[in-house]
């Protein structure tokens, strides 16, 4: 059964929330499907945003009890980052998780 996005959303606007305290760029942005994270006038830089992956894949493996990797080789080959947006990357956790479903 497949995971709902919303749901998967829930679990990256979360874990970009429990970040926020230490990440500057983050504490004044309002968090919108077209939010930029990552890369040019992103919000994180490369330490932050392994951070949020790490957070990210903790609430997954919380609430859906899947232990999911989202920083691999896949993600780094793309040619648009999935880590860009918060709708890219809610995306692409989707179908991480759906992946293992």
């Amino acid at each position: 059964m497949p995971y709902q996005p919303e749901d998967i959303a829930k679990c990256v606007i979360d874990a970009v929330n429990d970040i926020r305290p230490f990440a500057p760029g983050l504490k004044s942005v309002e968090l919108m499907d077209d939010t930029v994270i990552f890369g040019e006038h992103g919000a994180l830089d490369s330490i932050r945003l392994v951070h949020l992956i790490a957070t990210i894949e903790e609430l997954i493996e919380d609430r859906f009890n899947l232990v999911i990797t989202l920083a691999d080789q896949n993600a780094f080959s793309k040619a648009k980052s999935p880590f860009r947006t918060v709708r890219s990357l809610s995306e692409y956790v989707t179908g991480r998780v759906n992946e293992k479903a």
